[in-house]
């Protein structure tokens, strides 16, 4: 949709069709344009420069970036990674797109799920599969990604991913009773909305709209319950402070729960930008979480 008219992609596989409609919002016709057609649409996305198409091909897929006079920007082709195919694409706003694709998993009986990002002239930056059979996927604009997915009859899963692509957190919203459909975020970014199928037993299907604060998903990525005291010195500290391992991962919260950006270097942990004030350091090392506090003076 761009500010003046909305566009339509009418794709029609029986009559071999591919057109694409512009119309005024009193539903008026302005415009056809007939498109090659492509073997099959997966997706599409619009943007106020113009249309990206997602097609495939059996084990291959394209892309065909055209503008919204229907000229051809560019186009380009890919294999699919190895027994995947394509599933959904998103426009980042800093122009990237995000591609899923999904996979059968014959060990698991499940679907694994494979990202890409391209960039604007849609070369690969970067690639990261998951064994999560993804439901549906958002991203923020900071460029992070959240995904909601289910795994057979398990509860299901709400996951974030850095910008990179690397994981960041995931919580388990809810009970297995309900089934998820799709997920938004509010408007000021700070709830992720999430429609879900309640299936009870004995009951009829019902539909739901749940809300979910983001900080909810950021700050639960830990097993809490597993936790061992973690030991920091010095502390109180004013510049680095020093764990007694160097972890897979850890992350630091204020008094307000909110996560503070630190960085690590092996067991060293830099806390010279860190306001003075108490902190939860959370760490885990060979799926051990470990949890301290921190004092922070000057």
């Amino acid at each position: 949709m761009s500010s003046n008219f909305i566009y339509l992609l009418n794709d029609d596989q029986l009559l071999n069709v591919l057109e694409l409609i512009k119309i005024d919002f009193n539903g008026n016709v302005i415009s056809v344009i007939s498109l090659p057609p492509p073997a099959f649409i997966v997706d599409a996305v619009f943007s106020e420069q113009g249309l990206v198409i997602l097609e495939s091909d059996r084990d291959s897929f394209g892309l065909r970036h055209l503008n919204l006079g229907g000229t051809m920007l560019n186009q380009v082709a890919f294999s699919c990674p190895l027994g995947a195919f394509p599933s959904k694409i998103k426009l980042l706003e800093n122009g990237n797109y995000l591609l899923l694709f999904k996979e059968d998993n014959p060990s698991t009986g499940e679907t694994n799920a494979i990202f890409w990002l391209l960039d604007g002239s849609m070369q690969q930056l970067w690639e990261e599969m998951y064994e999560e059979n993804i439901v549906d996927f958002i991203t923020d604009s900071d460029h992070r990604i959240y995904f909601v997915s289910r795994a057979g009859l398990s509860a299901t899963n709400i996951t974030a991913l850095n910008a990179d692509g690397s994981k960041a957190n995931q919580t388990q919203p809810g009970t297995p009773d309900f089934v998820p459909r799709k997920i938004a975020l509010t408007e000021d970014e700070s709830a992720l909305l999430m429609g879900i199928r309640w299936e009870l037993s004995n009951q009829k299907p019902a539909t739901e709209i749940i809300k979910i604060p983001l900080d909810t998903i950021l700050l639960a990525p830990f097993p809490l319950a597993r936790s061992v005291e973690l030991k920091l010195s010095p502390n109180p500290a004013s510049s680095f402070a020093q764990l007694p391992f160097a972890p897979d991962r850890a992350e630091v919260f204020n008094i307000l729960g909110q996560r503070v950006g630190v960085s690590f270097s092996n067991e060293m942990l830099d806390v010279s930008a860190l306001a003075p004030g108490i902190y939860q350091v959370l760490a885990e090392k060979d799926s051990v979480v470990y949890v301290g506090k921190l004092a922070v003076g000057r």
